[in-house]
């Protein structure tokens, strides 16, 4: 788990539309494309084994629009990432 700091994950295609993340917040989520531009932002709060994620309103599938992406965690705080998946 990642209880303080930022994760960025190397480039990543994924296959589900829909970002899922276990973690208690406060964790900001940062979508990048594969060079770093920023794509969204989303913050999660509270304690959830699956906190469905929207950026800007919108689940990751719409966001990304198929491209290979990055996340960006950043863990505040409280706060503890423990993991993530698309469906």
């Amino acid at each position: 788990s990642v209880d303080a700091g930022t994760l960025t994950t190397k480039v990543l295609a994924p296959k589900g539309g829909t970002l899922l993340v276990n973690a208690i917040g406060p964790v900001q989520i940062e979508l990048l494309d594969a060079d770093g531009k920023p794509l969204g932002k989303a913050d999660l709060t509270g304690d959830s084994v699956r906190h469905e994620v929207r950026f800007g309103g919108e689940p990751l599938a719409q966001v990304a629009r198929c491209r290979p992406i990055r996340l960006r965690f950043t863990v505040s705080g409280s706060g503890e990432l423990y993991s993530f998946a698309t469906e």
